[in-house]
């Protein structure tokens, strides 16, 4: 059964779709679409070849679900990730690294977060004070340890 043209109106051409359950070639379960000779079909996104192909139907385009308009983000360095807010990051895996090495994406505009900079500041001051205070008891005890000379 062919895609009826309401439902092909639905696809969005930049989309990163998602197919819950679907582990596809490198547990992604990330697909982008195409259409050939009048049919569309998902590709899994560690293949372009149709070999690894699911042709669209009315019956199976609901299972497919949008999760990202490649138009509506920029990719970034995974170091940096986690320094914006949960709702203007995304992870996916879209090529032969699978999830374990997934591409790091955020919404275009999108700058770090100010609440999860001030989060690490202070994580990173109490660590700081948390090792002045070690050392200060290690530099007091050093001349009563016998472990040195």
């Amino acid at each position: 059964m062919k895609l009826s043209q309401e439902n092909i109106d639905k696809l969005v051409s930049t989309g990163l779709y998602y197919k819950d359950g679907e582990q596809g070639h490198c547990r992604n379960g990330t697909y982008t679409w195409r259409e050939y000779e009048g049919r569309y079909y998902m590709l899994d996104t560690y293949w372009t070849s149709d070999r690894h192909s699911i042709e669209l139907t009315d019956e199976n385009l609901e299972s497919f679900q949008m999760v990202m308009d490649f138009d509506k983000v920029n990719s970034i360095d995974s170091c940096f990730f986690f320094d914006y807010a949960e709702d203007k990051r995304f992870k996916f895996g879209v090529d032969s690294g699978g999830w374990t090495y997934g591409k790091c994406f955020i919404v275009k505009g999108a700058k770090p977060s100010r609440d999860i900079k001030r989060l690490h500041l202070i994580d990173s001051i109490e660590s700081a004070k948390r090792k002045i205070e070690n050392e200060t008891r290690e530099l007091e005890t050093l001349d009563s340890s016998e472990y040195y000379e």
